[in-house]
């Protein structure tokens, strides 16, 4: 079961996060091991809710947008501008306005593909934003 995170995203900044895909090395044995990435490509989406028709954000790593992947390392490193987080600002202020939403809050997660077709999840993330003052 993929881990839950907890992202906070400052509107206007850059937004930076780093995630290790790893898996136990013998089921039960508590000792995990990173798994070599090769031929993986990853993927995420910032939506207002689960049932949301469009995301707030989308990031791929093919074509890469917003997701690099270290395959060796099974390191997965997500980053946006301070343009993107920037709209995500306004979109959910503007959503919190129309009482779409309740607070400043969305939901996240990210998945890897294998080459095989094999769909994991890196992690699920409850999403929270910081407005920006200085602009």
């Amino acid at each position: 079961m993929a881990e839950v995170q907890t992202l906070i995203i400052e509107g206007g900044c850059t937004f930076a996060f780093e995630a290790v895909y790893q898996q136990e090395t013998t089921p039960g044995s508590g000792t995990w091991a990173a798994v070599d990435l090769t031929g993986y490509s990853a993927r995420m989406m910032i939506k207002l809710t689960h049932d949301a028709a469009s995301p707030l954000i989308s990031l791929t790593s093919t074509p890469a947008a917003g997701i690099t992947i270290t395959a060796a390392s099974g390191l997965v490193a997500i980053e946006m501008t301070p343009t993107e987080t920037a709209a995500i600002e306004t979109a959910m202020v503007a959503a919190l306005a129309a009482g779409t939403i309740s607070e400043l809050r969305a939901v996240a997660d990210c998945e890897l593909q294998s080459s095989g077709g094999k769909v994991y999840r890196l992690f699920a993330a409850e999403v929270l934003l910081q407005r920006e003052v200085t602009k």
